[in-house]
């Protein structure tokens, strides 16, 4: 009778374990399955707020005082400044987010000759985007390429420069020697050189630019047109 209570006291030890690993399993793959459901919303939301900010991009497209025909843009210049103001407050939790539309304003701001805005608004851009990257991103390039043309656009030539080379390297680590976004950033460089009187070093970065395009793209297309025309300036 004693070796039969003690051959039924662990049988029952071991069912107890088991009911109690089976619920401890249970409520983590019920937390498991909550997680996940927390980070695919996150980034539908997300993915929702970036589409958002380049319908907001295509709707501002072409604002700039060649394109409003001498309208007055007031009221633009008073929504950015709110909309930049917003995202800078209320998208802290987004940075993807709010580097796009930091991008996006920063166009428009540039479109309307608000130079110091575009690229304050385009170094933040590019500063999320290198915080938020563990690795090089195309976006981050085009970020880099983006902040580039702003300074252009101000006259900072040299600083267009630098940061010209630094969306070239990336994008060669990313695409190659030979890809239409590399062509356009030797293009980019070789008009910042040109502007600093660095006509020889302008003149190269020009011609590889044109016989990358032109490989690329064809003799008939509209950025090898203008790459020909960016050659004869230089």
């Amino acid at each position: 009778f004693r070796s039969m209570i003690f051959g039924v006291v662990p049988y029952y030890l071991a069912i107890k374990e088991a009911r109690v690993a089976s619920t401890t399993a249970k409520r983590e793959a019920e937390q498991r399955q909550r997680a996940e459901a927390n980070e695919l919303k996150a980034k539908t939301e997300a993915n929702k707020s970036i589409q958002v900010a380049r319908f907001l991009a295509r709707m501002l497209e072409g604002v700039g005082p060649s394109k409003a025909l001498g309208r007055d843009t007031t009221i633009l210049r008073e929504i950015l400044d709110k909309s930049a103001a917003d995202v800078e407050h209320n998208l802290e939790n987004e940075p993807e987010v709010q580097a796009e539309l930091y991008l996006v304003i920063g166009k428009t701001y540039e479109e309307l000759g608000q130079y110091t805005n575009a690229v304050w608004l385009t170094r933040e851009a590019v500063r999320l985007r290198k915080a938020q990257s563990v690795s090089e991103t195309p976006e981050l390039a085009d970020s880099l390429a983006n902040l580039g043309a702003m300074l252009y656009s101000s006259d900072d030539f040299k600083g267009a420069e630098e940061m010209g080379r630094q969306a070239l390297e990336m994008r060669r680590r990313l695409y190659g020697d030979e890809h239409t976004n590399v062509a356009t950033s030797l293009n980019n460089i070789g008009l910042a050189l040109w502007n600093q009187n660095k006509t020889k070093e302008a003149e190269s970065m020009e011609r590889e630019a044109l016989r990358m395009r032109k490989k690329l793209l064809g003799n008939n297309d509209i950025d090898v047109a203008k790459t020909f025309l960016n050659l004869a300036n230089v």
